[in-house]
Order: structure tokens, then sequence, then C-alpha cells
């Protein structure tokens, strides 16, 4: 009985297995470490694809928060991996996808979604690649915009002088300095330097976050 149970084992079709799938997504993450984007990118959308396909065969059911969180999370490592490989509006797209579905997946919690409130960090997270996105494409009015949202969101749940808070104060001062507006640049840079020298404990001077801002805050 026993060796008939293993070769029942043998024979069933892992092709969609949840374990093919973790296997591809820590791939993926290896991949990604060693800035290998595109092979990272790869085994994402295969890990993508068998949880989707997994979901759907439990569908009539609802598939558990916890694999909708797990396809949520592969779908905006996806993402990450397309902008790192310069397909921007591929990456946009797949970004507004996520952002759409979690303010829907709150808004049924109960949780209050209307523009400009405290959402979630996930929500800052998402708004700020966005802004990356805008900015690389030199649609500043929209870079701007996304990154005005991310910091407020960042605000209102980390305080105003959390390190993340300066990261997107000094990716808007960029923006600014790219339209030609140097007094905005400049007190958006000075805004985000403070902030990292105030944590000057958790970041060190040689921190590439401090660098570049102090390169960029040299401009003056």
């Amino acid at each position: 009985p026993a060796a008939a149970s293993v070769e029942e084992e043998d024979n069933e079709d892992y092709s969609n297995h949840p374990d093919l799938a973790m296997i591809l997504e820590n791939m993926a993450m290896l991949f990604r470490q060693n800035n290998e984007h595109q092979a990272a990118l790869t085994r994402y959308q295969q890990a993508l694809s068998i949880r989707q396909s997994n979901a759907d065969i439990s569908g009539e059911a609802g598939s558990s928060g916890v694999e909708d969180g797990k396809i949520l999370g592969l779908m905006l490592s996806v993402a990450d991996c397309l902008r790192a490989s310069s397909k921007f509006d591929e990456a946009a797209e797949l970004y507004e996808q996520v952002l759409a579905s979690h303010i829907q997946t709150n808004s049924g919690n109960g949780e209050s979604q209307g523009e400009g409130e405290t959402r979630t960090a996930l929500e800052a997270v998402i708004r700020h690649a966005l802004g990356l996105i805008h900015a690389e494409c030199g649609r500043h009015e929209m870079a701007l915009e996304q990154y005005g949202i991310s910091r407020d969101i960042k605000i209102a749940l980390a305080g105003h002088d959390h390190p993340e808070v300066a990261v997107t104060l000094n990716a808007a001062g960029a923006v600014h300095g790219a339209s030609g507006d140097r007094e905005k640049a400049l007190a958006y840079f000075r805004q985000a330097l403070q902030i990292f020298q105030l944590h000057s404990g958790a970041m060190r001077d040689d921190d590439p976050d401090v660098i570049n801002t102090q390169k960029k805050h040299s401009l003056d």
C-alpha cells in the first residue's frame, strides 16, 4: 500500500502546484538581488500564472485572503521588474491594477478611501513607484501628484520625520529640478536632507540616500 501511495504521488501533475510557485519566487528574488531583472521577471510571471490558476480553480468559494495577498505581492514584483527593465507603460498599468484592487479591498473592510485621506503603507509605496515612472517619462505634473499623495500617507502613518518621507521629498525635488524650478527643488532637498540627518544613527553618512540628497542640495 505504501508503494502504491508513492506511485500515485509520482503521477501527480505538479505544473500548477503552489510549491512550484514558491520555488519560482525564490529564484526570482535571487535574480533580482543580482539586478538580473529580466530573468527575475520571467520567474515572477510564471509564479503569478500558477497562483492565479489555483485561485481560479477555487474561485467559486472565493480564494483566501492569504492567497489574494500573495497574488497582489507577485503583481507588485512583476511591476517592479518591468520598471527596472524600463518597460514603463506595462509597469504603470500593473501598478494601477494592484492599487485599484487594494483600495477596493480596503473599502470592503470599511476603511476610509477619500482622496488624500490616510490609507495604507502599500498605497504609499505604489504611489511613489508611479511617481518614479511618470518622472522617467517626463510627465512631471503627474509625478508630483503621485509623490504628493505618497508623502501625505507616509506622514500620516509614520510622522513628518520618517526616512521614507525624505525619500519621497527627495524624488519630488528632483522633478522640480528637472522642471526648472530651482527654488522648489532646493526646498525639497533641504527638507529631505534634514530628515536623513536626524536619523544619522540609523542612516550613516555614507548611506546612498544621504549622499544623493547632499549632491542635489549642493546645487545651492
